[in-house]
């Protein structure tokens, strides 16, 4: 799948998304529809039964005939109560449906616009906006118009049917029918309307979000199945400029109950292109810019997260990479204060051990798998203890060993990344956690660049050549290249935006 067939997917799923629910808005009206079909059976029952006895009330024919007269019109004005009451219930209910559609929709579309085009950011849409897209007509009407000529009309045919009916000496059970004959009449005709125009304020917001982000062309997208039409088939993968779009024309919807949608368009060396652009442009990653002192960096980790810290005497830790530790930890708290709070596994102890105790290890996370005590987060001081020395040591490996985009906080971080690996096996309740994780973003990652990866260890150059070692490490590489670096490739990104929304989800 390339990224084109990727968003085309991500652009059916948002439009049946929509369409499902407006089900629920359906299903109210339709409960509506129903009551409103008893209030008027009861109604004429009533109503029949005194006109059955108006002779015994009446001895006089011309009193009989004014009083017939107002029965009748009881009955009329009955009608067109109940119908204006619905009117204004259909019309309530489904401007809050609608305005759900038009803010579901613009906010999924500037997700995907937002990632690849970064001249603009439009990722919610004013109240004045919403109110003017509500506001549009098309083919002269919009869909407050057309519920009152709906019901209008509705109401008309019940009363032709009902006044009749009664005048001719209809039995109750023949009326009885024809107004549940007419209910199920205004019950279709008002879940088409729901279909049409939620298809409309979909694809209508979809076509301002284009314009807003300076897009081009669209692709026309059919839903392709047995009850596809003539004209959606027709034009089905066809390419659009955004400003030819005409809704019934070559732009969705085509007809009443339409499925159809659009996707941006973009050739595919376009695609990726401005998708890497706009990822180089706007990642910020993890940062802080804060400046502790050796003394103070120590102090913050002591009083604000409830951690030790323990140094070598010969080869002590360089203060600006504790200062790029600590203040890296300050912003992941930050931005995931929730996972801080709900975490079960707390580190007790950071350490910079000199290399004999290390073992040739740069860094290291130790921790119990049958319960949640962590044992301690350990740094090698023999890189750690010089900022430049390990900057040298950093440009030898990344790109090979390591990620590309290491930096002095590298391991710190890709050891904290064993640290929220261990952590959502707790917080999930689900012992492979990692492994699932994994295996999604792999799947994503084959979906969106058209591969056939299984492992973690055919990674060695998407990741690392120590990320391809093994499962763990490839997600503590991958999380230090998303999280603690500028410029993530394609499978950090996926990993990271995944993770990303897991961490802001917990409470």
């Amino acid at each position: 799948m390339n990224l084109n067939n990727y968003w085309i997917k991500r652009a059916f799923e948002l439009e049946n998304s929509n369409f499902v629910k407006s089900e629920e808005t359906i299903k109210r009206l339709n409960a509506s529809y129903l009551r409103i079909a008893k209030n008027l059976r009861d109604e004429v029952n009533k109503i029949q039964d005194k006109i059955d006895n108006i002779n015994i009330i009446f001895l006089d024919d011309v009193q009989a005939y004014k009083y017939r007269q107002k029965l009748l019109n009881d009955l009329k004005n009955k009608i067109y109560d109940e119908y204006r009451n619905l009117s204004r219930e259909e019309i309530n209910v489904t401007t809050k449906h609608y305005k759900d559609v038009i803010e579901n929709t613009y906010k999924n579309i500037s997700e995907y616009l937002g990632s690849i085009k970064t001249d603009a950011s439009f990722s919610m849409l004013k109240t004045d906006a919403i109110q003017d897209l509500l506001s549009i007509k098309w083919l002269g009407e919009n869909y407050s118009d057309r519920v009152w000529k709906n019901t209008n009309l509705l109401a008309k045919k019940m009363e032709d049917i009902l006044l009749d009916g009664t005048v001719s000496g209809k039995s109750i059970d023949f009326m009885a029918k024809q107004i549940n004959k007419m209910m199920r009449v205004g019950s279709f005709n008002c879940e088409r309307l729901i279909r049409t125009e939620t298809n409309f304020f979909h694809n209508r917001t979809t076509l301002k979000a284009y314009k807003d982000y300076g897009i081009e062309k669209y692709e026309f997208l059919a839903t392709i199945d047995s009850r596809t039409s003539h004209t959606c088939n027709k034009l089905n993968g066809q390419i659009f400029h955004i400003d030819k779009a005409r809704i019934g024309v070559n732009y969705p919807p085509m007809h009443p109950f339409c499925r159809s949608t659009t996707v941006a368009y973009f050739e595919e060396e376009q695609l990726q292109q401005e998708e890497k652009d706009s990822i180089i442009k706007e990642w910020k990653g993890i940062k802080n810019n804060a400046n502790y002192t050796k003394k103070e960096s120590v102090s913050i980790l002591k009083n604000k997260y409830g951690i030790d810290f323990k140094d070598s005497r010969k080869y002590p830790i360089d203060e600006s990479i504790l200062n790029e530790c600590v203040s890296w930890l300050d912003a992941f708290n930050d931005e995931y204060s929730n996972f801080m709070k709900v975490n079960p596994c707390k580190i007790p102890i950071i350490a910079n051990y000199p290399d004999s105790k290390m073992k040739n290890s740069v860094g290291y996370y130790s921790y119990y798998s049958n319960n949640t005590k962590v044992v301690e987060l350990a740094l090698n001081a023999k890189y750690h203890s010089d900022k430049d020395y390990f900057r040298q040591y950093l440009d030898y490996v990344k790109g090979n060993h390591s990620v590309a985009n290491a930096e002095s906080i590298h391991t710190f971080v890709h050891e904290y990344g064993h640290h929220i690996s261990n952590s959502m096996r707790w917080i999930s309740n689900n012992y492979n956690w990692q492994s699932e994780f994994i295996s999604e973003c792999i799947k994503e990652y084959n979906d969106k660049y058209n591969t056939s990866y299984t492992s973690y260890r055919e990674f060695r150059n998407i990741v690392s050549i120590y990320g391809a070692s093994a499962e763990s490490e490839l997600f503590a590489e991958t999380f230090a290249e998303f999280y603690g670096g500028k410029s993530p490739r394609e499978f950090a990104i996926i990993f990271g935006n995944k993770l990303n929304k897991i961490l802001k989800g917990l409470n």
